[in-house]
């Protein structure tokens, strides 16, 4: 339990610790653009509990769809196109290169786990993450947020009311066995 907890604390608190669990295939040297266009996916942007939310700006003409942890920034005149029933997704150019803390993104197929922040541009979309699965599948790129991922495999989010009530019934059956105990110890005394 100790060295498990210090392990999560080294890499907790020293960010180049955690460099060599990246997943995400990157370079040194220049990062070649997909070379094709593209369609960049947000999955579960649809789904009105998924924590999207669409904004104005950063800049004049601009949009942003906003989560904890990323931001798409469009063009305000760009419609963001559906893709399957909860997933949105925007056109992208054939230049659209990434770059993060890792590196330079190489568009190969598969799928990426994202711990570092990372940028994915073609100067028209601008797509900022800090964490989730990227899956690459030819010019298709889909990002999945941390929440969706958990679901998408499917497996269901942690409960937080249920780490409380088992707290809750822990107490209460230490205080019942503490409680019958001393009587227990009462009744042998002369």
């Amino acid at each position: 339990m100790v060295r498990a907890t210090a392990i999560l604390m080294i890499l907790t608190l020293f960010p180049w610790a955690q460099a060599g669990a990246q997943e995400i295939p990157a370079s040194t040297r220049t990062g070649k653009p997909l070379g094709r266009p593209g369609f960049l996916i947000l999955v579960s942007a649809r789904d009105s509990t998924s924590g999207y939310h669409r904004q104005d700006g950063p800049g004049a003409g601009m949009m942003s769809l906003v989560w904890e942890g990323g931001q798409l920034v469009v063009p305000d005149t760009m419609t963001l196109e559906s893709f399957g029933p909860r997933d949105l997704g925007v056109r992208t150019t054939a230049q659209l290169q990434g770059s993060g803390g890792a590196g330079v993104l190489e568009f190969r197929n598969g799928s990426f786990t994202v711990d570092q922040p990372l940028l994915l541009t073609d100067g028209v979309v601008s797509l900022f993450v800090a964490r989730g699965q990227l899956e690459i599948r030819g010019a298709q790129i889909r990002y999945v947020p941390p929440a969706a991922s958990a679901t998408s495999a499917g497996k269901k989010p942690p409960d937080p009311v249920a780490g409380f009530l088992f707290l809750a019934g822990m107490v209460i059956m230490i205080l019942a066995l503490m409680r019958m105990a001393r009587l227990r110890s009462r009744g042998r005394k002369p």
